[in-house]
């Protein structure tokens, strides 16, 4: 039984935003994890945070035996390269949640990009996108207040027309795999991560339209959390029976 779980950060966030799942995980409803892990993945441009992270992963499941891999939105797509690169021998399990692939319908205009790039867009008007009223105020406002700025190259890779990693991850994948998606994602259209789901060869589940769960909601909002932490849970313990 796999025991290291290793947790992906997305973009403008880092580890810290995994501290709602982290104690759960360590517990018997999460699978008595005896090693979590949610780096501060190195975010450069997009060659160095894949990179960087394949070397972090590496280490830990050749000196722990194997690990599982769970990431959030960019840090999802990354965790599937990763995985695609080092087998089910060392990633015994992925789980890839609100995770985008393919191409975007539209490309966002010069000035959209400026803005997002100098932080010159209100922050309701962002938070409206990541939460829904299911995260309290005071809970998106501590998280956005721990927002990171990342680099022009980084920022570019996450706009760019096509998903950076829709040329790589072209086979399923050998180790059993979750995607984790909701209708209601503003950020990561759903037909997105359907689509991640069905490149890699994953299972999906998905949060209905009606039950308005939001980007970041799974993460942040406390009743949405305690689901997502059991779906996760549920297909950890069941894969490792």
């Amino acid at each position: 039984m796999d025991k290291t779980l290793i947790f992906l950060h997305g973009f403008g966030v880092r580890g810290r935003f995994w501290n709602g799942f982290t104690d759960y995980f360590a517990t018997p409803a999460g699978g008595s994890f005896t090693r979590i892990v949610a780096p501060d993945l190195q975010t450069t441009d997009i060659n160095t945070l894949v990179e960087t992270t394949t070397e972090l992963v590496q280490s830990e499941a050749e000196r722990n035996g194997g690990v599982c891999l769970v990431g959030h939105s960019l840090g999802g797509a990354v965790a599937a390269v990763v995985a695609s690169r080092l087998g089910d021998d060392l990633v015994r399990r992925l789980v890839c949640i609100s995770s985008p692939f393919g191409t975007n319908r539209s490309r966002l205009t010069g000035v959209i990009r400026l803005l997002i790039r100098h932080h010159l867009i209100p922050e309701f008007a962002i938070r409206s996108r990541f939460y829904s009223k299911q995260t309290p105020k005071e809970i998106q406002k501590r998280m956005f207040s721990e927002v990171v700025a990342e680099t022009p190259a980084l920022l570019d890779a996450v706009l760019a027309e096509t998903q950076f990693h829709t040329t790589v991850l072209t086979h399923r994948l050998s180790q059993p795999s979750l995607v984790m998606a909701s209708e209601a994602d503003k950020v990561v259209p759903v037909a997105q991560s359907k689509a991640l789901a069905g490149a890699i060869g994953a299972e999906l589940s998905i949060f209905t339209a009606s039950e308005r769960v939001a980007h970041d909601d799974m993460i942040a909002a406390p009743a949405v959390r305690i689901r997502a932490q059991q779906i996760l849970g549920d297909f950890l313990r069941r894969r490792q029976a």
